[in-house]
């Protein structure tokens, strides 16, 4: 598909009509121009999502590190729309459930409200269309010659898995209680008093944690009982972890002290850290290893498309193949 007769009439990057400059060109896919235009607003896409995540000098540094690579990225694009469009392939039903979908959200029964909702975004309904039916086209594509090819097999399973036991490992967890005595209305003496009488209660006269808790604690978590739920052991803070190594599940700890307050700790259970068995992470290896698969393929496909276009960027002394 060489196209140079087309690359030379836009030479220099400038399209013509009627003897003036109508739009400059930055790229040039099989006789299809990417003008200025579609660039800078492929520029403003990228700017909208990063500021969406990051701000002041990271978003600046991800928006250049992001725009160095656009025209590449316009370009590949241009080839798999330009590839979809050759095929066969019919995804007239599936723009219409995407329509319907937006119409059953947004509670919208005629055109005139659904051409109105789209306004907002920017769209016509012909446009819309459209942007749907090129992702579409190149879902399409990509699952039938790139997704469909691709398998993991149990030998990558199990050497990821074996390989990676990190990403597998479950911290060791502990299931807590507690009651705590604020300093906010007594000194530090009365607040550790208050403190040992309510382990006292519990450890000699055999009442209930939860119990002695609603009655006296002043911790948000009085109303649950004491009950701090499963917390992952190493990152307790320091006087917890302290407080709580060498209990057995059931005991309760001795008077810990804090710039807040004095309390107890009971460690209601305890899991041992351990690795997730193959048989329960086995769909999460097979999802990474195909995602990763999937993206060196897509490139793969792409790169061999390229060799069988014509591809021109003004301003290279040689011309991308």
């Amino acid at each position: 598909m060489k196209k140079l007769a087309i690359a030379l009439l836009l030479w220099p990057a400038l399209v013509w009509s009627q003897g003036r400059i109508v739009e400059e060109v930055v790229a040039v896919v099989n006789g299809e121009a990417i003008t200025r235009t579609e660039y800078q607003d492929a520029e403003k896409a990228v700017y909208r999502a990063l500021s969406g995540r990051y701000s002041g000098e990271e978003l600046k540094e991800k928006f250049e590190s992001a725009k160095s690579g656009l025209l590449d990225s316009l370009i590949e694009d241009h080839l798999l729309t330009q590839e979809a469009n050759s095929k066969d392939y019919n995804v007239d039903s599936e723009i219409e459930e995407m329509l319907n979908r937006i119409r059953k959200e947004n509670k919208l029964e005629t055109d005139e409200q659904l051409q109105r909702a789209l306004a907002t975004e920017g769209f016509t309904i012909d446009t819309y269309k459209t942007l749907a039916r090129q992702r579409l086209l190149k879902q399409r594509l990509i699952g039938r010659e790139v997704e469909s090819k691709i398998e993991v097999s149990e030998e990558e399973i199990l050497n990821y898995y074996s390989t990676h036991t990190a990403e597998f490992q479950v911290q060791a967890k502990v299931r807590l209680g507690e009651i705590f005595i604020s300093l906010e209305n007594r000194g530090a003496e009365a607040a550790v008093a208050l403190a040992t009488d309510a382990r006292k209660r519990v450890t000699e006269g055999g009442e209930e944690l939860a119990e002695v808790a609603k009655a006296v604690s002043e911790s948000p978590s009085k109303d649950q009982g004491g009950d701090l739920g499963w917390l992952d052991e190493p990152d307790l803070a320091p006087e917890l972890r302290n407080a709580i190594a060498g209990l057995n599940p059931g005991a309760v700890s001795e008077v810990v002290s804090d710039p807040r307050g004095a309390r107890i700790i009971k460690l209601v259970e305890r899991q041992e850290a351990s690795v997730r068995k193959l048989d329960d992470v086995r769909p999460e290896i097979e999802d990474k290893l195909h995602s990763e698969k999937r993206e060196e393929e897509i490139q793969v496909y792409i790169d061999q498309l390229k060799k069988s276009s014509y591809i021109f960027k003004p301003g290279e002394k040689k011309e991308a193949q």
